[in-house]
């Protein structure tokens, strides 16, 4: 009897977990083509059959976060973390939020530790810099943006933060190296253009 007891709990486990991630899976569905108000529900359902769902959570708040519900993203985050407080992408998520709301000393705290769990959270890197540089630490965040782009190295995002930065230091040697690797990416403007723009 005990075995066929065990064996009806991992049975039923397995069967919960799959109606979850089929449901977490018509999420990313329209998440991936940016519906993310049809995309939602699936998150949301997924979440009532599994409650520690993470990757449910994290849509979820990314979703929130695009339509500017700072609160609700921040609802989704902490309902995870307290299954998973030390996880990096939950982690970075809070630090992200953070920053949305402009609370630069939590989301710089938040970051540093999902940087100490893993030094290639790129999130926790990017949030970091930001953070840097409108707190007008340049070479701090021009030391953060290149960590960052060791890890995503084609980020066109980082290229143009850097050219800048490099701008505002009047770094016109790296401005002009940072502008030779983003015509690479696109072609399109002389070092001229990109140093006026």
């Amino acid at each position: 009897w005990e075995a066929y007891a065990k064996a009806m709990t991992v049975n039923n486990f397995a069967s919960v977990f799959a109606l979850a991630m089929q449901q977490h899976n018509y999420g990313l569905q329209y998440f991936q083509t940016n519906k993310y108000a049809a995309a939602l529900p699936y998150f949301e359902r997924s979440l009532e059959i599994i409650p520690d769902y993470l990757s449910s959570s994290i849509h979820i708040a990314k979703i929130k976060l695009l339509q500017g519900k700072t609160a609700e993203a921040r609802k989704a985050i902490q309902h995870s973390l307290k299954y998973h407080p030390q996880n990096v992408k939950l982690l970075e998520m809070a630090s992200l939020i953070s920053f949305k709301e402009n609370n630069f000393h939590e989301a710089d705290k938040t970051a540093k530790i999902a940087l100490q769990k893993n030094p290639s959270a790129a999130l926790g890197l990017k949030i970091r810099a930001e953070i840097a540089r409108k707190n007008g630490n340049y070479r701090g965040s021009i030391i953060l943006w290149n960590l960052y782009k060791n890890i995503v190295p084609d980020s066109v995002e980082a290229n143009l933060a850097l050219i800048e930065l490099y701008n505002k230091m009047n770094e016109k040697t790296l401005l002009k190296k940072e502008i030779s690797k983003l015509n690479c990416f696109r072609q399109i403007k002389s070092y001229n253009d990109y140093i006026d723009e």
